[in-house]
């Protein structure tokens, strides 16, 4: 082989070589710059991902602090019903103890004003007793009537009289609820002979004598 042919040979191999180089060369720096885009993709991504993660996190705080905020909306809403329940318990015992109030008030009132209508009544029975009393006593001898109390002028010699004592008698008997009192000259006679016409002693007293024989009757119910 002639040494032209090996120059040749040499020189073909290595334009071959050369063209082989640069096309790997340029296939390199081709698949460098898409593995820097790739990486450049790669590195968003992972940015994105850290982002979405962050997201992700701080959507799950939301959520958890949404969670307590409900829970304890929830509690104060059964608080709230517990209170309402409670309220209403109240309410209604309220206006249980009121009607009860009302209806008590409403017997007391009744009992009052049947209370007051007996008194009035017994109040107008005592007055027309009274009265009558007053004017029987003033058939038997002069009497004088001021409120509650009946002065009775029995005068000299009405002991000895045995019918106007005896009218005494009978009328002091016919009524009760009243004190009395003989005094003046005469009036341990007057006072024996009542007794023993049945006046009791707790009734009829004697008092000071001397003076008219005068009898002092005082209204005990009336007070």
């Amino acid at each position: 082989m002639s040494r032209r042919l090996i120059i040749g040979l040499a020189t073909g191999s290595l334009a071959i070589l050369l063209a082989v180089w640069f096309f790997l060369d340029r296939k390199v720096e081709r698949l460098d710059v898409a593995l820097g885009r790739e990486l450049d993709r790669v590195e968003n991504l992972d940015n994105l991902l850290g982002d979405a993660n962050a997201r992700i996190d701080a959507a799950y705080r939301r959520m958890d602090e949404a969670n307590r905020r409900r829970d304890a909306a929830k509690a104060r809403i059964a608080e709230a019903d517990s209170a309402v329940a409670l309220a209403g318990e109240e309410r209604s015992e309220a206006e249980t103890q009121t009607q009860e109030a009302l209806e008590l008030g409403e017997t007391a009132r009744k009992q009052a004003e049947e209370a007051r209508r007996r008194a009035e009544a017994e109040r107008r029975r005592r007055e027309e007793e009274w009265s009558r009393l007053a004017r029987a006593l003033g058939k038997v001898a002069s009497a004088r009537r001021d409120g509650p109390t009946i002065a009775v002028d029995l005068g000299p010699g009405f002991v000895a009289d045995k019918e106007n004592i005896s009218r005494l008698a009978g009328v002091l008997l016919a009524h009760h609820g009243y004190r009395a009192t003989i005094e003046g000259d005469g009036a341990e006679d007057a006072e024996n002979y009542l007794h023993k016409a049945g006046i009791p002693a707790d009734i009829l007293t004697r008092g000071a004598p001397g003076g008219r024989l005068r009898l002092t009757v005082r209204d005990e119910l009336s007070r």
